[in-house]
This record gives structure tokens, C-alpha cells and sequence, in this order.
């Protein structure tokens, strides 16, 4: 019997105000996959990842992580046990590099060792090695230094699963080159299911072990990125690949 897939989604539809924003998106990620989500602006990327950790409730369907729907879940506890990184780091701004990257452990109540040493590791992993960088504060990092401070909190608990909503979107596209090149070996050896939203296709194609395509709010095409150029499923994409 084959596992079941880290995360699922069975027929989600997502209605915010009364306006549609997903329609029916079934979807299924392997433990270990790296799949990038991408489409316009508004077609709906960034609620499809939301649904996976309850910060969106589906207004139909069903969204499964590690085979438990997530509906039966404490929406806290399943959070804690999701790696989440978005555009801007959301680091706390008095807290310390190895406070941040601590957080998830220090809401877990992990020993204050554990948690320190976790951190320090985590730091290292993401290029911030943590003797020069444990103690900094925010304000003295720079905007691709406070991403991989991020990225090292959602990964100091270990996640199965880990979401990325644009986190590189926010930095000039020479950090943004850099810091994708440096991270892509750190984000693959995690071993989670990692779902990647993104408008950059270049982005998609190079992180990404199958891109889906969403086109307002419907999903239109799953595939890698050979399959995608040798048939795409619809004018959005082929007008999308061009």
C-alpha cells in the first residue's frame, strides 16, 4: 500500500466575501516533493497554501496532511508542526536571530539547551553561522540575512511539511538570485513536502520537482517543467511559458 501524500487537497473551494478565489482544486504532494504553485496575481496561490495550515478554512472540501484531515485538527498544534516562511520574514523585532529561529522550539516547551542548540544548527544550516550572528537583532540584518533567519525557524522544529509564500519576493533581484542559489540544497535536504508559491517562472522551473498552475482559481495543469512546455493544458499557460 502506497503512504499517503503529505498534503492533499479533495475538491477545496474557497469563497471570501461571496467572490470565488479557489474552485475545486484537488492536489496531491509526496513526502519530499518540492512542488512550486504558480499564477497571477489574485488567481488564488496564497489561500491554496493557507488552507494547508487553517489560517484559510475551506468553504467546501477537504485539505489532508499527513493523512489527517486537518479539519479534526487544533489549529495551533497543526501550525507548530508546519515550517511557514512568507515574503517579509516576520521575525519579532526585540527578539534575537537565535530567539527567532527558536520560536516554534520555545512554543513546543523544549528545554532551553535543546532549543539553543537547535537554533545555533538551524543558523549555521541557512549560512547565518550563529557565532557571528546568535545575537544580532533584526534591525542589524539585512533583508536577505532576516529570510534565511526566517527560513531557520521553520525549520528548527524538524516540519514535515514546510510552506513558502514568496520568500524571496521582497529583495532586489540580485539578493533574490544569490539567496535562492545558496538555499535551494538546504530547502531539498529537509526531506519535507515543500510547497513553494510563486509568480516567477524561472523560480518555479529551478526550485521545483513539478510546478501546478493555477488560473483564477482553478487548477489548470500540474506537471514538470517538460511536460508543461510539451503540452500545456491551456492558452493561460502556453501564453505563460511563452
Amino acid at each position: 500500500m502506497n503512504p499517503a501524500p503529505a498534503v492533499e487537497l479533495r475538491e477545496v473551494h474557497v469563497a471570501l466575501g461571496g467572490r470565488p478565489v479557489l474552485r475545486g482544486v484537488s492536489l496531491c504532494v509526496a513526502q519530499g516533493e518540492f512542488l512550486a504553485i504558480l499564477g497571477g496575481s489574485g488567481s488564488g496561490k496564497t489561500t491554496l497554501l493557507s488552507c494547508v495550515n487553517r489560517l484559510t478554512e475551506p468553504t467546501r472540501g477537504t485539505v489532508w496532511v499527513r493523512g489527517e484531515d486537518v479539519a479534526t485538527l487544533q489549529p495551533e498544534a497543526l501550525r507548530r508542526s508546519i515550517g511557514y516562511v512568507v515574503q517579509k520574514s516576520g521575525l519579532l523585532p526585540h527578539w534575537s536571530a537565535e530567539r527567532n529561529a527558536a520560536t516554534v522550539l520555545e512554543l513546543l516547551g523544549r528545554p532551553v539547551a535543546e532549543r539553543i542548540a537547535r537554533a545555533h544548527e538551524v543558523l549555521d544550516t541557512v549560512g547565518l553561522p550563529a557565532a557571528d550572528f546568535a545575537t544580532r537583532k533584526p534591525r542589524q540584518l539585512s533583508g536577505g540575512q532576516a529570510q534565511r533567519v526566517a527560513l531557520a525557524r521553520a525549520l528548527a522544529a524538524k516540519p514535515s511539511v514546510l510552506l513558502l509564500d514568496e520568500p524571496f519576493g521582497a529583495l532586489d533581484p540580485i539578493s533574490r538570485r544569490a539567496l535562492r542559489a545558496s538555499l535551494t540544497s538546504v530547502l531539498r535536504g529537509s526531506g519535507a513536502a515543500t510547497l513553494l508559491v510563486t509568480h516567477d517562472l524561472r523560480e518555479a522551473f529551478e526550485l521545483a520537482d513539478r510546478t501546478a498552475v493555477i488560473d483564477g482559481g482553478v487548477l489548470v495543469q500540474v506537471g514538470t517543467e517538460r511536460e508543461l512546455r510539451a503540452a500545456p493544458a491551456t492558452p493561460f499557460v502556453a501564453e505563460l511559458l511563452a
